[in-house]
């Protein structure tokens, strides 16, 4: 993970944990499900503060953040192995039957360049056969433009807000940097504290791109779908949820 990146992250994995203790998300289910059908490790990329992997229990997670790994230590006790290490670059003590990437994960992969080593790796990581899932932010072209430096409510609930603003950075490529704002509200609803964040690299992934991109790392793709209830992927569908098997030779 870029310098830069991880920066942002270690200085909001609080922050990020606060809202996380706050949502109840499809997603937990989804891959709860999938780990129950597997026989053999699973591991969580991209754990962050753990709101995922209490309720999974995987074997072993996978961050950048110190910290957040912290954040997680605290939120699902011992029993999961922790490791700190970009995704492009961690090494599993066996393959894993199941790897996933839950909460965009992979949309903080600065590159398209960069998300090939990181699948390449997990690829090696995983047992033939094995699987990998994760879901993905896609691109509106016409909304990002229009969203260009506007400040948009992320959450907000009576004692804590979280806004950001999307600067485009290569509308083409679906390259943005999120800048985000935290504040902490009183009991009269007035800001105690607020905490700004440093811009957080942010890439959408073109939905025609996944196929080729786990084809040239090993993996075969058997389903992406437009939500957690494995619903069809629209045209105008903003979530991919992506179902993939590692191929057995590899390529």
């Amino acid at each position: 993970m870029p310098t830069e990146e991880l920066m942002a992250f270690e200085l909001l994995a609080d922050r990020f944990a606060e809202v996380n203790d706050r949502i109840d998300l499809p997603d937990t289910a989804f891959y709860q499900g999938l780990a129950e059908g597997v026989r053999g490790p699973v591991a969580e990329l991209g754990i962050g503060d753990g709101r995922v992997a209490r309720t999974v229990r995987p074997d072993t997670g996978i961050d950048g953040s110190g910290r957040a790994l912290e954040r997680c230590r605290e939120r699902v006790g011992d029993g999961i192995r922790l490791i700190e290490a970009d995704l492009a670059e961690y090494t599993l003590p066996a393959p894993a039957a199941l790897s996933y990437a839950a909460l965009n994960t992979f949309n903080h992969v600065a590159t398209r360049g960069h998300l090939r080593r990181v699948l390449d790796n997990v690829r090696a990581n995983t047992e033939p056969g094995g699987l990998l899932a994760f879901d993905a932010a896609l691109p509106d072209a016409a909304k990002l433009a229009a969203r260009d430096s506007v400040v948009v409510e992320r959450f907000a609930d009576p004692s804590v807000r979280w806004e950001d603003t999307t600067r485009v950075v290569d509308l083409a490529d679906g390259r943005v940097e999120l800048g985000i704002r935290f504040e902490r509200l009183d009991a009269s609803g007035a800001v105690a504290e607020r905490v700004y964040g440093p811009p957080l690299p942010f890439r959408f992934l073109w939905p025609e791109d996944v196929p080729e991109d786990l084809r040239a790392t090993g993996w075969r793709l058997l389903d992406m779908w437009g939500d957690f209830s494995r619903g069809p992927l629209r045209a105008d569908g903003r979530t991919a949820v992506v179902l993939a098997q590692a191929q057995e030779d590899g390529r």
